[in-house]
């Protein structure tokens, strides 16, 4: 294969990996880099001011921080002109490039200490990659922030009962949200699912008045609600669904509870209690206690919370969070 068409094979393969948003990325490119050059291995480094990232494929590259920091920027090594150069050095062919904030991107081929040393035509071909290396890495690291703040809003919302879905105009699922707590069944390409056919039928009713341009219709479920509204997905006319169900303080542990608002375990179980809706009364039965019992840890539970009234417990632990805690 031509030397060019090996350098386009590479950029392309470089630039398919800032799409990945997963430990194992940049394998497709150090896979074919390897191939291509025909080394042992092949590796990427990115040493940022305080963080060393590597990856390979094959044998890895043992090089320390310290002499990646004085090599030259666009500049490819040799075994021999590598600064911590000893004799008897495995074939090696290494070049350090900028990305970004300061950082420094190492990329590398090598073989065997007894086998036969790269070609002047490897040494190129990394040359040849040096102006897109940075490129690239910077637009895997935004790719990476990027996923890593999804993750964190999905999860913040998921903790707080919210979700979303957008469906066509026929009711099928075209997106949703990762975590989507719901009381009906969910799937990509298929319709909404409801085990009651009464809950069906208002959903239906509400649907159809979304797509009919009536506005925001709220469809209420079980333990929340969904409002319906007409969006633009995919240069089509779709329906988003926002979902807001309600979050059961129960689902938190008693010790989590009782860590994250200072009180004691006893006072934790009936304030979890009490913020899902269950009364003195109630809370007492569930818990195996005398009403009097509950009525005096419900005192003690108001002090330590510096509230007065189940009331301004519930707003004060909806208020929390608490949430959070066990995301």
């Amino acid at each position: 294969m031509e030397p060019f068409d090996d350098q386009t094979r590479l950029i392309r393969a470089l630039f398919a990996e800032t799409q990945a948003y997963a430990n194992g990325a940049w394998s497709g490119f150090l896979s074919l880099l390897r191939l291509v050059t025909q080394a042992e291995g092949a590796s990427l480094v990115l040493d940022l001011q305080n963080q060393t990232r590597g990856w390979c494929d094959g044998s890895p590259n043992n090089s320390d921080p310290s002499s990646r920091r004085t090599l030259r920027f666009d500049r490819v090594y040799s075994q021999e002109s590598l600064p911590s150069s000893k004799e008897g050095v495995a074939p090696t062919r290494m070049i350090k490039v900028r990305t970004t904030d300061g950082a420094g991107l190492t990329l590398s081929v090598s073989r065997g200490m007894h086998s036969r040393d790269f070609r002047s035509a490897d040494g190129q071909l990394l040359h040849s990659l040096a102006p897109f290396l940075g490129q690239a890495m910077v637009l895997w690291l935004d790719r990476q922030r990027e996923g890593l703040e999804t993750k964190i809003s999905e999860t913040m919302l998921a903790a707080l009962g919210g979700g979303w879905l957008v469906l066509d105009a026929a009711g099928k699922i075209l997106r949703l949200s990762a975590k989507l707590a719901t009381d009906f069944q969910v799937a990509e390409g298929r319709p909404l699912k409801f085990a009651e056919p009464t809950v069906a039928s208002a959903f239906t009713e509400a649907f159809a008045q979304a797509v009919a341009g009536e506005g925001p219709v709220a469809f209420s479920l079980k333990q929340g609600e969904m409002l319906l509204a007409q969006i633009e997905h995919d240069n089509a006319p779709a329906i988003l669904g926002r979902l807001r169900t309600t979050p059961q303080c129960a689902s938190i542990s008693a010790e989590t509870v009782a860590h994250h608002l200072g009180i004691s375990t006893s006072e934790a179980r009936l304030a979890i209690l009490i913020c899902d809706g269950h009364s003195l009364k109630a809370a007492a039965a569930i818990l195996g206690w005398t009403e009097e019992s509950t009525r005096t840890c419900s005192k003690s539970l108001f002090a330590r919370m510096g509230v007065s009234g189940q009331p301004n417990l519930v707003r004060r632990i909806l208020n929390s969070s608490i949430w959070f805690a066990s995301t």
